[in-house]
């Protein structure tokens, strides 16, 4: 049975897909779970207040992606970075 376990875990993680496989009633997730720009937008109102004006999706070579969250409140903008990725 773990080698089965073992053996698919392995072949997805080639394939490059997310993988789940359940052991002892747990779930193991080897690949990140991406965020919508809906939900930075909503994490960063939720941290910050205000309202949000925009979100971008910021991905450099080299570097983590992340959402630029643009907020105002009361007559300031603040610019936020949400990691794209949980």
């Amino acid at each position: 049975m773990r080698l089965i376990v073992v053996s698919l875990l392995l072949l997805a993680f080639a394939a490059g897909a997310p993988a789940q496989a359940a052991h002892d009633g747990e779930v193991l997730l080897l690949a990140a779970e991406s965020i919508s720009a809906e939900e930075a937008g909503r994490l960063a109102k939720e941290q910050y207040g205000g309202r949000v004006l925009s979100v971008d999706l910021v991905t450099q070579q080299g570097e983590d992606a992340y959402y630029r969250v643009k907020l105002i409140s009361e007559g300031t903008v603040r610019v936020v970075r949400v990691a794209a990725e949980r």
